[in-house]
C-alpha cells in the first residue's frame, strides 16, 4: 500500500491535501494553538500596561503582539477552511 500524496498541484496552483484521519486533531491543535497565543497577548496587553509608551520595552512587546494577533488571525482562517470542508 502506498502513502496517498501530502501535496496536489493542478492548474498552476500547490495544495496540501488534508487526511480525514488527522482532520480533527488538526482542528483541535488550531483551536489550542489559538487560545494559548490569546492567553499571551492578554499577558502583553497587562505588560503593556505598566509600561512608558515611548519605552524600548513598550515597542518590543507591540511587535511581539502584532505578530501574535497576526497569528491567532491565520489560525482562525485555517480553522474556518477546515471546519467549512464539503463533505465527500
Amino acid at each position: 500500500m502506498t502513502d496517498p500524496a501530502l501535496y496536489l498541484v493542478a492548474d498552476g496552483s500547490r495544495y496540501i491535501v488534508v487526511e480525514d484521519l488527522v482532520l480533527g486533531r488538526e482542528k483541535f491543535n488550531l483551536a489550542l494553538a489559538a487560545r494559548l497565543a490569546n492567553d499571551e497577548i492578554a499577558r502583553i496587553k497587562l505588560a503593556m500596561s505598566k509600561l512608558d509608551d515611548d519605552s524600548g520595552a513598550y515597542e518590543n512587546l507591540r511587535n511581539e503582539l502584532n505578530d501574535l494577533e497576526m497569528l491567532v488571525a491565520d489560525f482562525g482562517d485555517r480553522l474556518e477552511v477546515l471546519m467549512n470542508l464539503p463533505g465527500l
